[in-house]
């Protein structure tokens, strides 16, 4: 999946709503039920958990990766960012972003990203596990949790019955839909919505959203839909 448009980093500057955002519901669970109801095919699939944090011993914090593979090391004028990847897991890539920034003495940003390409029962309880993992020692409830996942449809089922299975398993309410008018763009509409099912959201002009469904058609004449909370922070 590549990396987020120009209008998903604006977005993403709007202020965050929500209590913890490890809710009983999981985002991810939900998106591959509605994959399996429909019979998509599921392409690929994303989280990425961010949070600000305070540490007085940042470096200690930072060899706390050691056992993992150190990908990368770069220094601007701002920060120190390590990334290191956990290259035992098989069933998914785990990515760790540590970034120390010189403007403090304690503050430090981590990002994990956790993405796959299949799913199944034996990647679910590994999933769980990792995140399980992740909740007791790195994030705390304040973290702030993106999820997306990318299905395609064979045209096998028409799109609007897919469309209306997705608003009606996700209960979306203030939902707004944009279609594309640039006759060379694949993209054939989006959509935004609110969900309860889980507390995250963002709040646009005193409207809660925290799920936006992006539509395209590939060259193959296949239908692909991404779907992500509480936005898509991929290109589509």
């Amino acid at each position: 999946m590549k990396k987020s448009m120009v209008i998903c980093i604006i977005i993403l500057s709007l202020a965050m709503n929500g209590a913890s955002p490890y809710t009983e519901i999981d985002p991810l669970f939900k998106f591959t039920e509605l994959a399996e109801a429909e019979q998509l095919e599921i392409t690929g699939w994303e989280v990425t958990i961010k949070e600000t944090k305070q540490l007085a011993n940042r470096e200690a914090y930072v060899n706390k990766f050691r056992n993992q593979h150190l990908v990368a090391m770069t220094e601007d004028e701002n920060s120190i960012n390590y990334v290191f990847e956990d290259r035992n897991n098989l069933d998914m890539k785990i990515q760790y972003n540590v970034i120390i920034p010189f403007h403090s003495d304690e503050q430090i940003e981590l990002i994990t990203v956790i993405t796959g390409t299949e799913w199944d029962e034996n990647i679910k309880r590994n999933y769980t596990n990792t995140i399980a993992d992740l909740k007791k020692e790195m994030f705390t409830p304040n973290a702030r949790i993106f999820t997306c996942i990318e299905l395609i449809d064979g045209g096998t089922i028409e799109s609007s019955m897919i469309i209306e299975h997705f608003l009606s398993s996700l209960e979306l309410l203030h939902m707004e839909a944009q279609g594309d008018n640039v006759q060379s763009s694949r993209l054939k509409n989006i959509i935004y919505g609110y969900t309860p099912l889980w507390n995250e959201s963002i709040n646009l002009d005193g409207i809660p959203l925290n799920i936006q469904i992006a539509t395209t058609e590939l060259d193959t004449g296949d239908l692909k839909y991404m779907i992500g909370t509480p936005i898509l922070i991929n290109e589509y």
